[in-house]
């Protein structure tokens, strides 16, 4: 590849200095957040496609160690990424992978701001430095972290992950690295199932000689899922989906995670797509209104005191989302305000939207990345 060679090198150069370093950033449970937790990030409107980096590299390199183990701290523009990882191709590609998915993030429901610091993200050669880590940084609260069977999370705008096999490593680090990006730029944090939701859609990538390009629907594990769950008819009626908190789940022995992982997968694709795109401006202007911290008195111009539900207590949060603020609205209501206060008629257009995407060859569109069904998603008349 184009820059193996000034890498390996580098590896081969500073391998033997790196035994003697130690991580010194972990003493209080990583110091190196507080940036990231102070950050005031730009708001919407004040951003120009222009200012969305086309990054290509190299990441500047510089070693580091966690607990004896060798490793690099990788910097570009908007992440510093410390790796214990020893395979070459993941230490080269990596940086430029999550800068392009950073774009992404940015780009993809309309223009979002770049964080002002740059993030930090940890990737682990082991499950067992992880775990280390996860009980270092989290203390007494790292029990449901610890129960996450394969991946990571984030936390005050820090991802923390390890390595998987094949492509698995870049969606967790693409999943994660949206829980970074909105913890730390938007002022009001997302319902659980946007939030979830929206990791999910980011997932989808493919790669060819080295070049990272981004197809939402290029997710097997998650399409496999949702049609799994349709056919033993496991699907969450959507008012039961939009005040799920995925935390519960985690420690379930069944499918109820994955197939909540994958409905609300599914359930952004619905908001993109349905309708010939009927709903993709509100939820637009739902992460807008999030990211410029306005979503209480978006909501409350949408919607009458009298149709929010009236137990919710805001208090549920997304895995690792504690450093912003809740806004004090159920998930429930937020889509009642932004797209469907007919809670009924939206589950029938979105089990009709699941149907529509397991026609004859959506298994293999969706493996070229393309829309599993050519329908044009709409309920007839």
């Amino acid at each position: 590849m184009k820059r193996m060679t000034s890498l390996s090198a580098l590896l081969n150069t500073i391998r033997p200095l790196l035994l003697g370093l130690v991580c010194a950033c972990l003493g209080g449970g990583c110091a190196g957040s507080d940036g990231v937790k102070q950050a005031q990030p730009g708001r919407v409107g004040e951003v120009s496609y222009e200012e969305i980096i086309a990054y290509t590299g190299p990441a500047a390199a510089a070693p580091w160690a966690y607990h004896g183990a060798p490793g690099f701290v990788l910097s570009t523009p908007h992440y510093r990424l410390f790796t214990t990882s020893r395979d070459e191709d993941l230490i080269e590609l990596m940086p430029l992978f999550i800068e392009q998915s950073l774009n992404h993030y940015r780009s993809e429901f309309g223009l979002l701001p770049a964080p002002i610091r740059p993030m930090e993200s940890y990737l682990f050669e082991q499950r067992g430095q992880w775990e280390d880590f996860t009980r270092r940084v989290m203390g007494s609260q790292a029990g449901p972290y610890l129960n996450i069977s394969r991946g990571g999370f984030a936390v005050n705008g820090i991802g923390v992950f390890y390595e998987l096999s094949g492509s698995d490593t870049y969606k967790i680090a693409a999943h994660e690295g949206w829980h970074q990006f909105s913890q730390t730029v938007f002022r009001d944090s997302l319902p659980d199932w946007v939030e979830e939701g929206v990791a999910t859609y980011m997932e989808g990538h493919r790669v060819r000689r080295g070049q990272f390009s981004f197809a939402p629907w290029s997710n097997p594990e998650r399409f496999f899922q949702i049609h799994r769950a349709r056919r033993d008819g496991l699907l969450l009626p959507l008012d039961v989906l939009l005040q799920t908190d995925p935390e519960d789940l985690l420690s379930s022995k069944d499918a109820g995670v994955l197939n909540y992982y994958a409905q609300v997968w599914l359930l952004i694709h619905y908001l993109q797509e349905w309708d010939d795109g009927k709903y993709r401006r509100s939820f637009a202007d739902l992460l807008s209104d999030a990211c410029n911290g306005t979503l209480d008195q978006s909501i409350s111009k949408r919607l009458s005191p009298s149709r929010l539900d009236a137990d919710a207590t805001g208090q549920h949060t997304a895995l690792g989302s504690e450093a912003v603020p809740r806004t004090g609205i159920a998930g429930i209501d937020i889509f009642r305000a932004y797209f469907n206060t007919d809670l009924e008629d939206a589950d029938t257009e979105y089990r009709r939207f699941i149907s529509q995407m397991s026609g004859r060859g959506a298994w293999r569109r969706m493996m070229q990345g393309r829309r599993p069904s050519s329908a044009s998603g709409r309920t007839p008349d």
